[in-house]
């Protein structure tokens, strides 16, 4: 994905704004599918946010390790952004990496239902 296909992508939506004669939707930001993934990936790469508290809501046992109900878990949100094991050439700006095919990296432990 190029720079031109998003400018595209972008004026597309402009002049269906102006058409209509209204302005952006929550709806219409659902139809920037390269948007998105530029935002998505901008995400990975610089997150403003390191970390997040949370709570086990069940008692679960996660890669060996066994987490009661109700302990305090701080997932380290850059690691995890900035993994070769989840990001493959975590170094370089792709985009492309969050299209559909690439669900999965969007989730970790998704068959476990653990979602990050």
């Amino acid at each position: 994905m190029g720079s031109q296909s998003l400018q595209e992508e972008q004026q597309g939506i402009r002049n269906k704004l102006a058409i209509e004669n209204r302005g952006l939707t929550w709806d219409d930001t659902r139809q920037m599918s390269l948007s998105g993934r530029v935002i998505q990936e901008t995400l990975r790469c610089a997150s403003i946010v390191s970390f997040t508290f949370r709570e086990a809501v069940q008692d679960v046992e996660l890669e060996g390790y066994f987490i009661p109900k109700g302990w305090k878990v701080l997932p380290l949100l850059r690691s995890i952004h900035h993994s070769a094991d989840f990001f493959p050439h975590q170094q370089t700006f792709d985009p492309s990496r969050f299209e559909e095919k690439s669900q999965e990296i969007q989730t970790i432990s998704n068959e476990k239902g653990y979602k990050c």
